[in-house]
């Protein structure tokens, strides 16, 4: 959106004052279609990016890993997207798209591992949260402290939230990231403060997990540097827990997430146990569970069936 913005205020004729909705004319499509957007990511920023590009008119390219799932690269294609499919890592995948998007000066790059305007976006999150806490009345002060668990990936996301939840509504906000075992990226980067020098292959993990969202062995350039004195704290899960709270939580919410998605609630009985104030009445605990509204029904079943047996098990 800000991308489309600069070009309709620098090459087009939109004013700031206008309603934006011109932005979806014919008009501004034309314009649109002179430019580029690229990204690369594994889960849903190429979602958001890719179909909200092409929506605009922006010849639109997602570069993806081996990680990606299927009916997202579906998706997005059926959005008349260019996919450019690479079997390696996401680590691997990324230094190749900004290559690619360097060669053209009509291309906007959309960077996963240190782009402000993806963080600053991310943080906006602060706002709406606090509204929404506002009108359910729920206190936010040292006696009723607030704790929110945050999926981790490459770490720009949940870097950004935390960022603007911290901003916004206070000291009394707590976050905690939630990484899989094969793919800390963010924790490793974090405990030895090697940041984004360092990857989970460096020390012998795979990088495999289910939740493809996260299968990033980098982490950010931003995410380590900023989280120094804002994250509470991280933990891990391994990939059949996240399939077992996906289940429940549609069972029992009628609520479709995917696997990345489920990721935060893994981190909720290790926080109320380790930290007494997490362990109270008057604490409000929230998992952040974006990302499944698109998912295909045959995807939600296997995920379900997947999560029921390992209940059962």
């Amino acid at each position: 959106m800000k991308f489309a913005e600069h070009v309709a205020l620098t090459k087009g004729d939109l004013k700031p004052t206008d309603n934006y909705a011109i932005l979806r004319s014919p008009k501004y499509k034309q314009l649109f279609a002179q430019y580029g957007v690229m990204v690369a990511s594994t889960g849903n920023l190429a979602l958001s990016v890719g179909i909200a590009a092409s929506t605009f008119g922006f010849k639109t390219t997602v570069y993806m890993s081996r990680d990606a799932k299927e009916w997202k690269k579906a998706k997005l294609r059926a959005s008349g997207v260019n996919v450019v499919e690479l079997d390696t890592d996401f680590s691997s995948v990324i230094p190749k798209a900004r290559e690619a998007a360097a060669k053209d000066d009509q291309i906007h790059f959309i960077d996963d591992e240190g782009s402000r305007d993806l963080f600053i976006g991310y943080a906006v999150a602060g706002v709406r949260l606090k509204k929404q806490l506002d009108d359910l009345n729920i206190k936010v002060d040292q006696n009723h402290p607030v704790v929110v668990y945050l999926p981790a990936g490459v770490g720009g996301s949940p870097s950004g939230v935390t960022f603007g939840l911290k901003t916004i509504i206070g000291e009394n906000i707590h976050a905690i990231f939630c990484e899989p075992t094969h793919v800390p990226s963010v924790t490793l980067g974090m405990m030895t403060k090697l940041n984004n020098e360092i990857s989970v292959f460096d020390i012998g993990l795979d990088g495999k997990t289910a939740a493809d969202g996260l299968a990033v062995g980098r982490p950010s350039r931003i995410a380590g540097k900023v989280m120094r004195t804002l994250l509470f704290g991280s933990t891990t899960f391994q990939d059949p827990t996240i399939y077992k709270y996906e289940a429940q939580l549609m069972d029992t919410e009628h609520i479709t997430v995917e696997p990345s998605a489920a990721a935060g609630f893994t981190a909720i009985e290790r926080a109320i146990t380790e930290v007494p104030d997490f362990n109270s009445e008057n604490a409000t605990h929230i998992v952040w569970a974006t990302g499944g509204s698109m998912m295909p029904e045959s995807e939600r079943r296997v995920d379900h069936a997947k999560g029921e047996a390992l209940l059962k098990s």
